[in-house]
C-alpha cells in the first residue's frame, strides 16, 4: 500500500508539471485604438486641391485681375477647394511701394471758367504697402474780386501755400492703379491782401466816405478732411478726384478784417473743397508675381 501511494503521488506530480509547461499565458490588451503617428496626422490634415479641368484656362480681365475661364461653357471656373482655404492676411505690397507725383489743375480750370481765385499746385505721395500714403503739397494762389454784396474790392497777389498730410487706401491689397482713399491735410499760408474802392455811407448825414486801407499780411492755418479716387488712364498716367471738408483753424490778428480768400483753400467761408489732379506713378519695386 505504501508503495502504491508513492507511485500515485509521483504520477500526479508529473501530470501537473506537464500541464504547466504546455499552457499559454493570456495577456490583457487595451480596447482603445492605436493613436496615429505624426506623419499620418500631417498626411490626413493636408488640404485636398481640386483638379482643374482641361477646358479651363487662365485669363486677365480689363482691371488686371487673373481669373479662370471654362472655354466650353464660357463661364468663370471657381476652385471650390481654394475658397474653403483661409486667405492670407496682411500687406501683399512692399513697404516702399511707389511715389505718386501730381498736379492739381482744378483751380486753373476754375479761373478759366470765371472763378476769381486760385492758380494751382504740385504734390507728391509716398506709398507704403499701397495702404498708407505720406503726402506733401506746394502751390500758388492769387485773388481779385469785388465780392457780391460787399462794399469793397479785394485783391491778393500771388501767395504760396504748403500742405502736409496722409491718405489711407481702402483697397490696399488690390490693383494699385485703382484706389479709393480717405485723406487729411494741414495747410499753412501767409497771405497778403488789400481792400480798395471801399464805400462807407453815413445814413444820418447821408455822406459817403472812401477810406484807404494799407496792405495786410496774415498767417492762416487750415484743416481739410476728405476722400478721393485714383484711376489709371494710360501707362503710368492716372487721374485723381477729391472732395474735402475744410476750415480755418487758426490765424493771426487782422486789423481791417480777415482775408476773403485763403491760398490752398479757396473762399474763407467755403467748407467744401474740390480737386482734380493729373498723376504720374514711379514704382519702387519690381512687379509682383501673379497672386494664386
Amino acid at each position: 500500500m505504501k508503495q502504491l501511494l508513492t507511485i500515485l503521488c509521483l504520477t500526479l506530480g508529473f501530470i501537473a508539471a506537464a500541464q504547466q509547461r504546455t499552457s499559454t499565458p493570456v495577456v490583457a490588451t487595451s480596447s482603445r485604438p492605436t493613436p496615429p503617428t505624426k506623419e499620418k496626422k500631417l498626411k490626413e490634415e493636408k488640404p485636398k486641391k481640386s483638379q482643374r479641368p482641361g477646358s479651363v484656362v487662365e485669363v486677365t480681365d480689363d482691371m488686371g485681375n487673373s481669373l479662370f475661364l471654362d472655354t466650353i461653357s464660357g463661364n468663370e471656373w471657381v476652385d471650390s477647394m481654394a475658397l474653403a482655404q483661409p486667405k492670407a492676411i496682411g500687406n501683399i505690397y512692399p513697404l516702399l511701394d511707389a511715389v505718386n507725383i501730381g498736379a492739381d489743375i482744378y483751380p486753373a480750370l476754375g479761373r478759366a471758367l470765371g472763378q476769381h481765385y486760385g492758380l494751382g499746385s504740385v504734390w507728391a505721395r509716398l506709398s507704403l504697402h499701397n495702404r498708407y500714403f505720406v503726402a506733401a503739397e506746394f502751390g500758388l494762389s492769387k485773388a481779385s474780386d469785388r465780392p457780391e454784396g460787399m462794399n469793397y474790392s479785394y485783391r491778393s497777389p500771388i501767395c504760396p501755400f504748403f500742405k502736409i498730410g496722409a491718405d489711407y487706401n481702402f483697397f490696399y491689397n488690390s490693383n494699385p492703379d485703382y484706389q479709393i482713399y480717405a485723406s487729411v491735410r494741414y495747410g499753412l499760408t501767409r497771405v497778403s491782401y488789400s481792400l480798395s474802392d471801399v464805400e462807407i455811407t453815413n445814413g444820418y448825414w447821408n455822406l459817403t466816405e472812401r477810406p484807404d486801407f494799407p496792405t495786410q499780411r496774415s498767417w492762416n492755418g487750415f484743416l481739410q478732411i476728405g476722400a478721393g479716387i485714383h484711376v489709371k488712364i494710360w501707362g503710368p498716367i492716372a487721374l485723381g478726384w477729391g472732395v474735402k471738408y475744410q476750415r480755418v483753424i487758426h490765424h493771426s490778428a487782422e486789423t481791417f478784417g480777415a482775408p476773403w480768400a485763403v491760398p490752398g483753400m479757396g473762399k474763407r467761408n467755403s467748407e467744401l473743397g474740390l480737386s482734380l489732379s493729373i498723376i504720374y506713378t514711379i514704382p519702387l519695386h519690381k512687379p509682383l508675381p501673379p497672386q494664386e
